[in-house]
């Protein structure tokens, strides 16, 4: 995929930073799941507090993953050089991958909303984000069969 020289981002693809932000963002936004609760007297309300917390951290724990694995995805799929038609589908199915993960992403995210673990404000800025690489990365899919399609059949 060809950026304008203007839009270059530091040497990097432009979906590969977009993908490094929101990774960052979603760091920040879950570190707080990394810190155990405070304990208290009551013990249910102690046990209670644990077992969010558990659930919470593996919410977070599985967003982590999952744009890390859209962002390796991505840096892997850029690595490969098109000399055939089956370099050009081993770099396809890196982008479809990433593409998944990035799904998976959301979906951790709406259910982390849907237990209120999350506000609805967060889960919105990730969902404009993750639409935005989505819609990067098939148009990086697009662009890659229009200029390899025409020069692998010669």
């Amino acid at each position: 995929m060809s950026v304008p020289e203007g839009q270059r981002c530091r040497g990097k693809l432009a979906i590969e930073t977009e993908a490094d932000n929101l990774l960052q963002y979603i760091f920040d936004v879950t570190v707080k799941y990394y810190l155990p609760p405070e304990p208290c007297e009551d013990a249910k309300v102690t046990r209670d507090k644990m077992l969010e917390y558990a659930n919470s951290k593996w919410f977070a724990d599985n967003m982590r993953s999952k744009m890390l694995s859209c962002v390796s995805n991505i840096q892997t799929a850029n690595k490969i050089v098109i000399e055939d038609n089956a370099s050009l589908y081993e770099r396809r199915k890196f982008q479809s991958q990433a593409e998944r993960a990035v799904e998976d992403v959301l979906t951790s995210a709406t259910l982390m909303y849907r237990r209120k673990l999350i506000k609805s404000k967060r889960v919105k800025y990730i969902g404009e984000q993750i639409g935005h690489l989505k819609r990067m990365i098939q148009n990086w899919r697009k662009s890659d069969k229009q200029r390899y399609t025409a020069s692998l059949k010669k």
